[in-house]
């Protein structure tokens, strides 16, 4: 069963941990209790937002690798640009927005910058979302070959990025340092 940080305004846990049970036991991995979960079913699951629950990235991510897997029992075939809904909660668009970051990327913030997570710090998805978008002003990746499409960097968002504070998010000085670096970095791109 997936496991999932606690943020501050996150999905309620109980409700999560119900919906994972019935999948779980639905998918064959656990006891399944009550009826089997359809995938028309999971595609009306809505989660209430509490204010200390699970961080709704996360679970929106397992949802979708659920609904793979909950497709692929009932032979159904799910289009190849189904809509991330995780992600357009860390931009702040509608559901449907735009792919996943890929882990690759994170994973290369995350070794290059060694960004420690804290009891409270910044946004862990939007500091990963932004310094991404920074490579890509930068010429550092091709995000299009990621299939992602980044909103322009704008000027004022060097000097205010605007991070949400979040239980368990990267340390503050260490995201603000870096953000620093590319503020230099840019000046003299």
């Amino acid at each position: 069963m997936p496991e999932f940080s606690m943020v501050l305004r996150g999905y309620d846990p109980r409700q999560v941990d119900d919906v994972v049970a019935q999948l779980e036991g639905t998918l064959g991995r656990a006891p399944l209790s009550g009826a089997p979960i359809t995938l028309k079913h999971l595609g009306w699951t809505t989660f209430d937002v509490v204010l200390r629950g699970y961080d709704r990235f996360e679970v929106d991510g397992a949802m979708r690798r659920y609904r793979r897997e909950l497709a692929a029992l009932e032979g159904v075939e799910l289009p190849d640009d189904e809509p991330d809904g995780g992600l357009a909660f860390v931009l702040g668009d509608r559901p449907a927005a735009r792919p996943e970051l890929p882990p690759e990327l994170r994973e290369e913030i995350r070794r290059e910058h060694g960004f420690t997570v804290r009891w409270r710090g910044y946004d862990r998805h939007q500091v990963d979302r932004f310094i991404t978008r920074l490579w890509g002003h930068l010429g550092r990746y091709s995000l299009r070959a990621y299939g992602l499409d980044p909103d322009p960097l704008e000027a004022w968002e060097l000097n205010e990025p605007g991070f949400d504070v979040v239980l368990r998010g990267y340390d503050m000085a260490a995201v603000d340092q870096a953000v620093a670096g590319y503020r230099r970095q840019l000046a003299g791109h």
